[in-house]
């Protein structure tokens, strides 16, 4: 029945199969080409958490070919259509890093992170930790930086540990 619902264009149920299916989660064996189809549909509703995953498939060469630029139109997409924490901190990735046409720009990429930590999100709060920590692009805290990795940490993120 969900993916009747989620082929028919429901596009929170296809979101919901496609990540499921891109982590090989709640019983459905890791498929990006599935996941990739499934997120496609949800994407084309604007629906903010696919087009954040596709940005990640994209960012990371999951089932696809590894392309930043991509990525960064989806993470865009993803903030501009629902705020959403996993596009910010996409955003974030790729403004830490640059790319062949959007250069680095560390300001950017802590606004980012912080949009990303204050939406909920634990890749947010981990990556603005390690910013606090080493003092790249803000001013050092360590107090901040243990903060933000613990409550990564409460939020299940095994590298905050």
């Amino acid at each position: 029945l969900f993916m009747q619902m989620a082929s028919s264009g429901d596009s929170g149920v296809a979101a919901a199969v496609g990540k499921r299916y891109l982590l090989g989660i709640d019983g459905f064996k890791q498929n990006y080409r599935k996941a990739l189809q499934y997120l496609k549909i949800a994407a084309e509703n604007n629906h903010g958490g696919a087009l954040a995953l596709m940005g990640y498939m994209y960012c990371l060469g999951l089932g696809v070919k590894k392309n930043l630029d991509i990525a960064f139109s989806y993470f865009v997409s993803a903030t501009i259509h629902s705020d959403d924490p996993l596009g910010h901190n996409g955003l974030g990735y790729i403004y830490f890093h640059g790319t062949a046409i959007q250069a680095r720009n560390l300001k950017l990429a802590v606004h980012h992170f912080n949009e990303s930590a204050h939406g909920g999100s634990a890749d947010g709060m981990f990556n603005l930790g390690s910013l606090y920590l080493t003092g790249t692009g803000l001013s050092q805290s360590l107090q901040r930086a243990v903060l933000l990795y613990t409550q990564a940490l409460d939020r299940a993120h095994t590298p905050a540990a």
